[in-house]
Order: C-alpha cells, then structure tokens, then sequence
C-alpha cells in the first residue's frame, strides 16, 4: 500500500436490538411441581385423598406420573384408597382388572351412546353402557329403528336360551341401572340373573360365531369347551357388577346428604353473619370450597369458613358493587328505551318541530337528569308525559330552537337575534329561500335525497355518517352552510310567481302553482313544480327559469308522473323491483328537444338553428311581446335574422307576466292566432314545437343508464322520465290502493 493511500473504513453497523427476552418465551404451560416430588412425599399425599379417582386424575395429568404410578411397586397407592373410599369399601377386583384398570372402569365417564353428549356415572357397568338423563335417550334403549338392548316384548332370549353362548354373554346388572334417579331401596330392585337385558350386537356377533363353530361335531365340542369357560369368568365379572351397583346407590345417595348438610351449613353460616346464601356461594373462595367437599362426601366447618374470611368478604363486596352497576345499566337502558319512544311520539304527532336528532334530544338537561337518575320503581313513559316534564321538555326544546335558528340566520345574512311582531311573518331560516347543507359530510336523509340539500327541520334533523365506525360525530350547528345554488333558484321562483317569501302562506302558494316552471338551462324543455326546483338548480352553475301557463306546460308534457315517483322507484324494497323491470318509462329529454317538429319523420332544418323561448306576455293588454307569434306561448327564433332576446330583457318582461293570471294570456291578435291554430286542433303551440312522441322505452334502471350515457344526468328525477302506464306501476309498487 502506498504512503498517499488511506484505508477504507468500514461502515459502522448498526446495533442490532433485541426485543424483551420476556416476550421471547414461549407460552408454555405451568410446570407439574407433583412431578418433580419424591415418590414417597407423592405417595402420602394421594394416599390422603382416600379416593381412586383423584389418583386417576392425577396420573392422567402428565405422562411422567402416569408411568409412576402404573409402576408395579406403586400399585398400594390404588389399593389402599380403593379400601378407604367412601362410603364404603370397593369391592374386589376380578383377575382380568388391574389396580388402575379398575378405578377407571369405575369412575370414568364416557358419552351418551344416543345423542352423544356427556352422560354421568349411571348406566350398566357390564355392558358398559353409559346414558344421559334425558327421557328420550332412555327410550331410545329398545325402540325402533336401531334398539341397544334386547326387549322383553320381543322375547328374543327365548330363541338363544338353550345355546351355549347365551350364559357367557353379559347383562345389564339391574333393571333400574339407567334410571335417572337412584332408587333409596336397592333391596327390592331386581338385579342380575333376574333379569337378561343384553346388548344385540352382541347377542348377533354370539350367534353367528356360533353358526360358523357348529359346521362339524369337532369344531362343535370344542366351541362348547371354550363357552363353558367364559360362562364361569361372566358368572364372575356379573356378580362384581352386581356388588358395583349396588356401591354406586349407596355412594349416591350419600352424596345427596352430604350435599343437602353443607347447603344447610351455608345457610346458617350466611344468616350468623348477614349475607346473602346467593351471594356466599358466588364467591370464588367459599364456592370452590362448597364444591371440593361435595365432591370429596365431606363436610363443610367453620374452620373452612374462617381462614377465607377477608377474602369472602372482599369478593362479597365487589358482588354488590356488580349487581349495582347491573342494575344502574339496566334502568338506564330501559330509560333510553323510554326517552326513544317519547322522541318518536313526538316526531310523529309534528306537535313540537322542528325536533332535534335523537342524540341530541338525549343531551337535554331534562331528559339526561331522567335517564341519570332512572329507578326501576319509576315508571318513565307516563313520567315524560306528565305537564310538569312536558312543560320543562318544552321550554328547553325552544331554547334549543332559538340558538339553531340565530345562527343559521347570521349565514343567510339575518342579525342574530332577529324577531317579528307579526306571527304571518316567518324566520328568514323557515323561508322557501332558505336552504343548507352540511359541510362535514355529504349524506342526505332519504327525505332529502331529492332535494339535495336541507330547509330547517332537515338541518335539525341531520345525522353525520362517520368515516371510522368506531367515531361518533355529534351534532353542531356550526358545521352547516348555506346552499347558494338552492338559494338563488328558489329566490327567481319566488319573483317569477309574485310571492313574497317571508310570508307564511308562501309555502302553500308555491304548492298551488303546479308544473309551470321552465328550466331555460336545460337544453330540452323540462318543466317542473316550483318544489322539484331545489333540487333540478344542482345540476347547473346559475339555473335560469320561465313562468309558462298550464295549456303550454300540459303541451309539453302531456302527463306526468306522480310526485316523487322517481325517487320510491329507487328505494331497495322488492315491491319496487318489480315495477322498474317494466318497459313502460320513456326520456323527456328525448322527447322534448328544442327545435324538433312534430311529425315521427321530422328533422331539423339544416339551413337556420332554431332556438325555443318562452315569449313573455305585455301585462297590459295580454298580447305577447314577440310581433312575429301572438299565440301567448311557445316560439321560434332563427339565428340568421331574428336572434332571441337577451336574459336580461327576458327576466324583466317575465317579471311583469307573473303579476297576471297566466290562464288569461290571450287578447288582441292572440285571438286571430288562436282561431287558426284552433281550426289545427293544436291551439297556442306551434307545429314546429310539438313534442316529438316517444321513439324507445325503457325499464327504469335502463332509463337511468340512458340519462347518465346520453345527457349526463346523474340522479333521475320525476321531471326527466315519463311513463305510459302509470296505474300499472303504482299497483305493482303497491302506491295505489
């Protein structure tokens, strides 16, 4: 290496940090600390137990005691408790059980060989067959169509009785042994070979080995040998099934008394220091206790009681705390229940509206004081109705009320705080020009769906949808703006119709005008109610409108459809589903296209552009102001020579035909053109503006795709469809009754 030449430097590595060795170990279970004892210190502490079944469990715990105690030099274990269990001694094993093999033949517990689920110590021993307690698997014992047991009525022992595999075959030990209740007089039960209930397998298995040995006299005699051996070792086994049944009465009926002493001592023990018996044997500490002695046929002293004192007591304490807060819950959901009821009364009698959401209402300071402080001896729904709670719901209800109506007046441009001596004067929040949305979400309520966006009762009644179900978004009122489309275009309805706004009879008078409303943004004619305004106004920057006359809006559409027909059609009920598969709904965008003849062959003109306009009408003398067409209705203007009016002198010639009746629109020469339309049969339309006839129907998701691929319209309304059978649709959807 070279004096310039300097050495490369490693780049240091990066310690590498390992998590907690805590974390790092494995799950395992417990460790078996009886494993790690001596065999004598594990010996005296199972011989305490005086039970072969603790010594069973014990051995099956893990795999190194199991091996220890099936040692041979082990086996006193099992016979010296086996000696010393209660109630009374077991009795002798026979020759083919071993220490172990026979505590496990006695005390182990198996399936119900019907139903499967676990069944308890009472069955036969030797057919070693265990039932449940429920009367159908008993039944099941010997009936049809797959019977365990041999029946008497079917006498089939009688056919097996004089062959020599009958006697080596085994019985139930009792006629009583799969009854659910031990009788308490085992003397009078009738007991092995009295009675001769066998298994038919096998009975079935016995027969047919016996047919196969009895081919020859050999194979016969031999047979014969070998069944008088097994009948002695049965002979055996069946009287050492007797001797266990008649142990396990006795073992159950002791554990019935002993069971009944220590429910009394409990009782005593509860009422000496003022608990609760429920309570007391709830606990963890007395209830492990209470159960260990049942199942070990001991006794329960106030030796066992008082090393566990403070322990019961603290458990006693939190069982209290926990029925108490139960409780609480309880009452307070049941005060939910009962507010949500009220709530709806209310919503539904429209006595107090607007309402708030039901959220909302709940944070009332009345309603919260009632559901905090709900009892289950208080009867809340008659409580809510009564005039003390009515009267402070009220009040409070119009606090609320006025502080959502100030605000939402400052953003229409109102002082906060505004007021009116005259009661046919509304709040400039309860005007048809008022209108809002919410600026924290977009979701509309399905009452407002089609008008895109909220009046009053709609901002009150609105429910934000959280973006993360686990966030709850309360209501505010501070999140809503203003709708300015809605607003300028409910603002030229009003002026086009002469009503005065804060009027409270405007609301009914923008009802009565009906479907006269021209949309001049649109590029065919679509005529609407002044109430389908507020919503159509979306669909352009600066909506602009003409007032026609009925005839004129009745020559266009011809028929229309019932109110919000478009929007039930959309609901997800099957009773709709039915009614949009029917080819019955055509395009009014289609069929009302500006400047198309009325004839099915008819085309535009391919030498001039026409445009359709609304010719306004003097207020004076009736007649219109466009001296080319005095019918008072619909014209047409070329663009070569004679260009339409401007919108502005279009608004202000609107203006005044909307101070006169627009169903008297006619006079002066409107008459003259009147006659000769008249003697056309089409009096005040045009030849060249007759609506086109509908060239193509479609279902309604078929028109809904037609709308949005065609015209670019995103939500149908009532305004773009038209249906020739409408009877038909509203029957379907079950509308029309």
């Amino acid at each position: 290496m070279s004096g310039s030449a300097t050495p490369t430097q490693q780049p240091k590595r990066k310690k590498v940090r390992t998590a907690n060795r805590s974390k790092l170990i494995l799950d395992l279970p417990p460790e078996c600390r009886l494993s790690k004892l001596p065999v004598e210190l594990l010996a005296e502490i199972l011989l305490y137990t005086e039970s072969p079944r603790d010594v069973l469990s014990v051995a099956r715990s893990c795999k190194a005691l199991c091996y220890t105690l099936l040692y041979e030099t082990n086996q006193f274990i099992w016979r010296y408790c086996r000696m010393n269990c209660k109630p009374e001694p077991l009795p002798e094993p026979v020759p083919r059980f071993t220490e172990s093999a026979y505590a496990a033949f006695v005390f182990d517990k198996s399936d119900c060989e019907v139903c499967g689920q676990p069944a308890s110590l009472s069955g036969s021993y030797a057919l070693e067959l265990k039932i449940c307690r429920k009367p159908e698997c008993q039944t099941a014992l010997t009936s049809a169509p797959r019977p365990i047991l041999t029946s008497d009525f079917l006498h089939v022992s009688e056919l097996h009785r004089d062959r020599p595999y009958f006697s080596t075959l085994p019985s139930a030990e009792s006629s009583r042994c799969f009854d659910a209740n031990t009788p308490k007089d085992t003397s009078v039960v009738a007991v092995w070979p009295q009675i001769e209930k066998m298994r038919i397998s096998d009975l079935t298995r016995a027969y047919h080995e016996y047919l196969d040995e009895s081919s020859t006299p050999e194979k016969l005699e031999a047979y014969v040998q070998r069944c008088e051996k097994r009948t002695r070792q049965n002979r055996e086994f069946m009287a050492l099934c007797v001797s266990l049944y008649h142990w396990r009465c006795n073992f159950e009926t002791l554990a019935r008394n002993v069971k009944k002493e220590n429910e009394k001592i409990g009782k005593s023990l509860a009422k000496r220091h003022g608990i609760d018996y429920w309570d007391l044997i709830s606990t963890p500490s007395y209830g492990e206790v209470y159960r260990a002695k049942n199942k070990a046929l001991e006794k329960i002293t106030d030796f066992d009681y008082g090393v566990r004192r403070e322990a019961i007591n603290a458990q006693l304490l939190k069982i209290k705390e926990q029925r108490a807060r139960r409780t609480h819950e309880d009452n307070y959901r049941k005060a939910r229940g009962s507010v949500a009821k009220h709530y709806n009364r209310l919503r539904f009698g429209k006595q107090e509206t607007p309402l708030p959401t039901l959220e909302r209402f709940r944070e009332l300071p009345i309603i919260t004081q009632l559901q905090k402080n709900a009892r289950s001896d208080l009867d809340l729904d008659a409580e809510l109705q009564s005039p003390l709670i009515s009267s402070l719901l009220n009040t409070q209800l119009e606090e609320w009320r006025t502080k959502t109506m100030d605000h939402l007046g400052t953003l229409v441009g109102q002082p906060a705080g505004w007021k009116s001596a005259s009661t046919q004067v509304l709040h400039p929040v309860q005007r048809v020009t008022a209108r809002f949305k919410c600026g924290r979400c977009k979701r509309l309520e399905m009452s407002y769906q089609e008008d895109e966006c909220f009046d009053l009762a709609g901002v009150c009644a609105h429910q934000c949808k959280p973006e993360k179900k686990d966030r709850v978004l309360h209501w505010n009122v501070e999140k809503f703006t203003t709708d300015e489309k809605a607003i300028n275009a409910m603002t030229k309805v009003v002026k086009l119709c002469n009503i005065h706004p804060e009027s409270s009879s405007s609301i009914s008078a923008l009802k009565g005008m009906g479907c006269r409303i021209l949309c001049m943004s649109c590029e065919p004619l679509i005529v609407m109610s002044p109430e389908s305004v507020v919503g159509h106004c979306h669909r352009h920057d600066d909506m602009e409108m003409r007032l026609i006359t009925k005839e004129e809006a009745e020559a266009i559409m011809k028929d229309r459809p019932p109110v919000k027909l478009a929007q039930r059609l959309l609901g997800n009920e099957k009773r709709f589903q039915a009614a949009r598969k029917l080819m019955v709904f055509g395009c009014r965008h289609c069929a009302q296209r500006k400047g198309e003849t009325g004839s099915d062959e008819g085309t535009a003109n391919t030498d001039t552009t026409t445009v359709s306009t609304i010719a306004p009408t003097d207020a004076t003398n009736g007649s219109t102001a466009t001296p080319t067409d005095a019918t008072g209705g619909l014209t047409t203007a070329t663009t070569n020579d004679n260009p339409p009016p401007t919108n502005g002198g279009t608004k202000a010639n609107n203006t005044t035909n909307s101070a006169s009746d627009p169903g008297d629109n006619v006079g002066g020469d409107g008459e003259k053109a009147g006659e000769s339309s008249e003697s056309k049969g089409e009096e005040a339309i045009t030849p060249a503006m007759k609506p086109r006839k509908l060239s193509q129907m479609f279902s309604f998701d078929g028109l809904r795709s037609h709308l949005k691929a065609k015209h670019a319209v995103l939500n149908i309304r009532d305004e773009d469809l038209h249906c020739t059978r409408v009877d038909e649709v509203l029957k379907i959807s079950r509308l029309l009754q």
